[in-house]
């Protein structure tokens, strides 16, 4: 748990060192309260919460535990998939056009110590 705050702490603190606290904070709001989609992350956050608590009843648990992987089979094939999205989102980085400096690799060129 403490390097889960102290993670929290450091995204935090860079991102107020950047001057995006405020485009951080109101993309945290979308992703997990009010996302555009429909799908929040606080109502997969509360199911998976819920089925797991009821798998600390002995006699429930089985249940629970093929409820607890239906909740992740559907989590990746909702919306479009898992590698859908992950696959779209790497084609989307590759032609956002990036950098396109050139390395310089000549003799002349400076090291720092």
């Amino acid at each position: 748990m403490p390097f889960v705050l102290i993670f929290i702490g450091a995204l935090f603190f860079i991102t107020a060192i950047r001057g995006t606290s405020l485009q951080f904070v109101h993309m945290l709001q979308d992703d997990v309260f009010l996302a555009k989609s429909g799908h929040s992350y606080l109502y997969w956050a509360v199911a998976i919460f819920l089925v797991g608590a009821l798998g600390y009843i002995k006699s429930v648990r089985p249940l629970s535990d093929s409820f607890l992987v239906l909740l992740v089979i559907v989590l990746f094939l909702a919306n479009g998939g898992v590698f859908a999205q992950f696959n779209q989102a790497l084609s989307q980085t590759t032609n956002s056009g990036g950098s396109t400096g050139t390395l310089n690799t000549s003799q002349n060129a400076v090291m720092a110590p």
